[in-house]
């Protein structure tokens, strides 16, 4: 993989075929997620395996579309961060999508041996301060 897009490409194939080894291998092996759903955080790509196992278990027939509408990258030799709105839309087997939800994505990546890996991630959706209610839809 040599582009961020791949990466984003990559991952969002996998989440559809609901392929948990291609998955986790865009991921570090020391991996740090903050993820918008569950336990405050994911240390090491092992403990990010057991949300994933879960996740595309509980999916049944159902499929998950991903679309990234990047925001904002800046790239190094080794490192670089990469901000997106994900759109993540469940699609039944007959194709037609049931419901979706946004949310803020930042990736922190480190390129190893010609390929990058997400090295650290969050997801999110902003709170409003008065309900405490999450925003997944971007207005």
């Amino acid at each position: 993989m040599d582009s961020i897009d791949t990466l984003a490409d990559a991952y969002a194939l996998a989440v559809y075929e609901k392929d948990e080894a291609a998955f986790l291998s865009l991921y570090d092996m020391d991996v740090l997620v903050f993820d918008a759903w569950g336990p405050w955080s994911y240390e090491g790509r092992d403990a990010w395996a057991a949300m994933v196992r879960d996740w595309f278990a509980s999916l049944g027939e159902e499929r998950v579309k991903v679309t990234f509408t990047p925001e904002k990258s800046l790239v190094g030799d080794d490192w670089a961060v990469w901000c997106a709105t994900t759109r993540y839309a469940a699609v039944a087997p007959s194709g037609e999508e049931l419901r979706a939800l946004e949310n803020r994505t930042s990736w922190s990546l480190r390129r190893r041996d010609g390929r990058w890996r997400i090295v650290h991630e969050h997801s999110s959706g902003p709170a409003d301060f008065e309900t405490l209610k999450v925003t997944l839809h971007r207005p």
